[in-house]
């Protein structure tokens, strides 16, 4: 199931990424999905959140759910950035 970032989300990434970058804050979008049962159905919950790393404190940080990341490897986990 292909759920997108809505648009709003998409353009304040593509303003404020650059920004935050120029200060040496790197922005990454996260995205988790969990299935939830109920007896023998169930549904999918998303979440998407952002991070916002100052590399000065955390150099080598590299999120766990990096949406992008998981875009360019091909895993098409219903979330999709830009």
């Amino acid at each position: 199931m292909h759920i997108p970032i809505p648009q709003f989300f998409q353009e304040l990434i593509k303003v404020y990424k650059p920004k935050f970058s120029d200060k040496g804050i790197d922005i990454f979008v996260s995205h988790k999905q969990e299935h939830i049962s109920h007896g023998t159905s169930g549904h999918w919950e998303y979440f998407r959140w952002i991070e916002f790393v100052d590399r000065a404190e955390q150099p080598t940080y590299q999120p766990q759910r990096d949406a992008e990341m998981k875009k360019n490897l091909g895993f098409d986990d219903g979330c999709s950035i830009m």
